[in-house]
């Protein structure tokens, strides 16, 4: 018997859902934590688990995704350094004193020797340096935890928004809580209305700005952005130019697609 294949998504998500995912991608990247065992990582990581299961299913591959990024974080996190309890007796005998002298001195003696040498604070600055290359390493690995599963966070809405026809998207204090566009389900452009392109890119831009952590994916869209404004305000603009933009936004989302054909609908509709 064939092994049934598993569910991709849900065949409906409500816009709350829809929200609450986008908040969680956010979250990650502004959420303070340096490691699995931080409290603010555990809260997190069920509010996430919870939301994919709600939303894919226990039996889905974007729940096992989910719980291998997870496993990956929380198993290979970074060794804590150890100071050997012997660090200071094998320092003694690099410095020429032998098994015999070291059994037989006393403890004043030997924590005199250890400070004249100075061992005790090469050791105290190794250690040292040890936190610190440990705190490296964690930070590290949590960057790219959180790089992995804004990834993975930004694959399913954008396969939710692109299979899944949703209404409207809710807001808070009247303004919208993301990119998206209200009523894409239903959606006209009014090709009659004049577009100011300046302000619209413009807004865009802040809106991608609050709805974005990643600078790196907020930068690129500012550049993107910025070259299709200066393009369509040409006298004959590139279409080879305009293309690429087109398809940098389906790959960064749905949402910034929509928002700037109106833009093209206002240069080339006339």
């Amino acid at each position: 018997m064939a092994a049934k294949k598993k569910k991709q998504v849900v065949e409906e998500v409500s816009p709350i859902m829809l929200a609450k995912l986008k908040d969680l991608r956010k979250a990650v990247g502004l959420r303070k934590f340096l490691s699995s065992d931080d409290r603010s990582y555990t809260q997190w990581k069920n509010e996430a688990e919870n939301l994919v299961i709600r939303i894919f299913g226990e039996s889905s591959n974007q729940y096992d995704q989910f719980h291998d990024i997870v496993y990956w974080y929380e198993d290979k996190k970074p060794s804590k350094p150890t100071q050997s309890d012997n660090a200071a007796y094998y320092r003694m005998l690099e410095n020429g004193y032998s098994k015999e002298q070291i059994e037989r001195m006393s403890d004043a003696e030997w924590n005199k020797l250890l400070k004249e040498k100075g061992i005790l604070k090469q050791l105290e600055k190794e250690q040292k340096e040890a936190a610190n290359a440990y705190v490296e390493r964690l930070e590290h690995h949590t960057s790219q935890f959180k790089e992995k599963m804004r990834d993975a966070f930004t694959a399913w809405i954008n396969e939710i928004e692109l299979f899944i026809p949703v209404s409207e998207t809710p807001t808070r204090g009247g303004s919208s809580s993301g990119t998206r566009i209200k009523n894409i389900q239903n959606q006209k452009v009014a090709v009659s209305v004049l577009v100011n392109i300046d302000q619209t890119i413009q807004t865009i831009i802040e809106q991608i700005k609050a709805d974005e952590p990643d600078e790196t994916r907020v930068k690129e869209a500012e550049e993107n952005l910025s070259v299709l404004k200066e393009e369509v305000k040409k006298e004959n603009p590139q279409w080879s130019t305009i293309k690429k933009v087109l398809e940098w936004a389906l790959n960064f989302g749905r949402d910034v697609f929509i928002q700037i054909l109106p833009i093209l609908l206002e240069k080339y509709g006339k």
